[in-house]
């Protein structure tokens, strides 16, 4: 039975990749930022969840960590438009009927925004993330007659809206759209 001396090259180098890839220094190149995003997340100590009465109202701290998709993908479901790569991020609440800007960024990817809600159990929460674009035209006609003018507008472009009911305290995950959302209700004291 006789081996070259090349297959014994080649199966020693298999031995040596496997060898390498058992040790404590494997590297998975594969995970995404958003995949690291929500490693961190889950990570963080959570409300622990807790049961609360049918018709008791209590106030609670909500702390939303949200994170959109890098890509701006064109013609999904909640964005007939392209939005931009470093979205103006604002997160808006409606809870029976009121409607509450909860959160803003600019220029992010993520927004970590804490705001005190009113709820009882079973209470419907409804979120929207928009992208938010101002303009501004401005004309000076630098004259004695003619007035100076100028105009602004703004315009939002939906990124994910989505509505859930509360349960009571706890943390609440969700992926609608372009956006993942940690949710965590704390009571107030």
């Amino acid at each position: 039975m006789t081996v070259s001396m090349r297959s014994l090259r080649t199966v020693s180098l298999a031995a040596l990749f496997v060898c390498t890839g058992c040790g404590t220094s494997f590297v998975n190149r594969g995970i995404q930022e958003q995949s690291r995003w929500i490693q961190t997340q889950v990570a963080r100590r959570a409300t622990s969840p807790s049961e609360v009465g049918e018709d008791e109202t209590l106030n609670y701290e909500s702390r939303f960590e949200v994170e959109v998709s890098p890509s701006n993908n064109r013609g999904s479901a909640h964005d007939a438009q392209e939005r931009s790569d470093l979205p103006d991020l604002h997160l808006y609440s409606r809870i029976g009927g009121q409607r509450t800007e909860v959160g803003s960024a600019s220029n992010a990817q993520t927004l970590t925004s804490s705001y005190p809600l009113r709820l009882k159990r079973g209470d419907t929460v409804e979120l929207r993330l928009v992208d938010r674009a101002n303009t501004y035209h401005r004309v000076q006609y630098d004259s004695r007659q003619t007035d100076d003018w100028s105009s602004e507008s703004t315009s939002e472009t939906p990124l994910a809206q989505f509505s859930f009911q509360f349960e009571g305290p706890g943390r609440y995950f969700f992926h609608r759209g372009y956006g993942l959302f940690f949710i965590d209700f704390r009571p107030l004291q």
